[in-house]
């Protein structure tokens, strides 16, 4: 996916575009919230956004709010969907925590944040988000927008990932939804089968070998990805991280 990246700090911004670019992420960084919505003004296809809390100038709701602000439709006007954010931060909710900062927290999940990620980062649960993240983008039609060009390559790399996770599940309501996921999949086969049929000669290949990327390998890991156990919370709610 492509992925912008919004940090203060320089080496966190490198530790992610590492971390993102080795799992067949395509990263953007930006040092401050200005900086990252000139990026988003410039490229309206970027899918997600995982921000800092707080920055110098602009912190990290502030920055959403302007986000939420930028014109998301293509060169003909017509709507694109919008980025799904990520907010990171070392701040904890604690007896000591002043209130405003607590607040700030619950805010941004009120906001339309997808999760509050806290520093050290649990790099597998957030590839595993990201994971779940890309083939639901892939298996469904953003609402109110048009999709994004899908390459045949894409669509088997989902595919085969959705058949591992699902030979290596114990856990009943993670096999259902992979189960959901991989039918949405092949339900968009004969669509990708008509697009390559109208393609001209040579164009096919040359799609198939830009997407190409590796997805990060789940297997028997589906449980923790897909479930609201005592680790993580799949979606707006805290989220406690292992290592950054």
């Amino acid at each position: 996916m492509r992925i912008l990246v919004v940090d203060d700090v320089g080496y966190v911004r490198h530790y992610f575009d590492r971390l993102l670019t080795q799992n067949g992420h395509v990263v953007w960084t930006a040092a401050s919230g200005y900086q990252a919505i000139d990026i988003l003004n410039q490229d309206k296809a970027i899918q997600v956004v995982i921000t800092d809390l707080l920055m110098p100038g602009m912190d990290g709701l502030q920055f959403f709010r302007e986000a939420q602000k930028i014109d998301w439709g293509d060169s003909t006007g017509a709507p694109l969907s919008r980025p799904v954010f990520y907010l990171i931060t070392a701040m904890r909710p604690s007896s000591v925590t002043p209130h405003r900062e607590t607040n700030m927290l619950k805010q941004a999940l009120e906001m339309g944040f997808a999760e509050v990620l806290l520093k050290p980062i649990d790099n597998e649960h957030l590839l595993q988000q990201l994971s779940l993240l890309q083939q639901r983008l892939i298996c469904s039609e953003p609402a109110g927008g048009s999709a994004a060009p899908m390459s045949h390559v894409d669509l088997l790399h989902v595919i085969d990932q959705n058949i591992e996770r699902m030979l290596g599940c114990e856990n009943g309501t993670a096999l259902a939804e992979l189960t959901d996921l991989l039918q949405g999949s092949l339900a968009r086969i004969p669509k990708i089968i008509r697009t390559l049929d109208a393609m001209p000669v040579g164009d096919s290949g040359d799609r198939a070998t830009n997407h190409e990327r590796s997805l990060p390998s789940a297997n028997s890991q589906c449980e923790p990805a897909l479930s609201t156990g005592s680790g993580h919370a799949a979606t707006n709610g805290l989220s406690t991280e292992k290592q950054l």
